[in-house]
């Protein structure tokens, strides 16, 4: 037997079923199935972070705490935008394609980028 809340679009919540067994020349039965579905979320210590001013050449790091108050796993990924390599049209064209071959630069890096989180566990990013 398979249980498949995502697919089901199931609500979080207790889910109840009967699964009915019947047996050739014999009683029939009647299986309870029963799940608790409960989807992974997890609590951030900021909603937003302000860097503020920061020099040019200089570097300014904010961390921020993930925690997983849930009885589920969490998988998470925090992936900053990229900038906007938007390149003005008055540029001449050897130009652009030289802009377009140069990969653009990361503002803003989170380390780690990515992980899990086992149920009540905090994580600094």
């Amino acid at each position: 037997v398979r249980f498949d809340p995502a697919s089901a679009k199931c609500a979080e919540g207790h889910i109840e079923a009967r699964l009915p067994v019947n047996l050739v020349n014999g009683p029939g039965y009647i299986i309870k199935l029963t799940a608790d579905v409960a989807r992974p979320k997890i609590e951030l210590s900021s909603s937003k972070i302000d860097f503020g001013t920061v020099l040019c050449g200089q570097c300014k790091v904010i961390t921020i705490r993930l925690h997983n108050p849930y009885f589920v796993k969490c998988e998470w990924s925090a992936i900053a935008s990229k900038p906007s390599k938007q390149i003005p049209k008055h540029v001449p064209l050897h130009l652009r394609k030289k802009m377009k071959e140069k990969p653009a630069p990361k503002y803003f890096e989170v380390e780690p980028s990515s992980g899990i989180l086992l149920p009540d566990q905090k994580k600094v990013i």
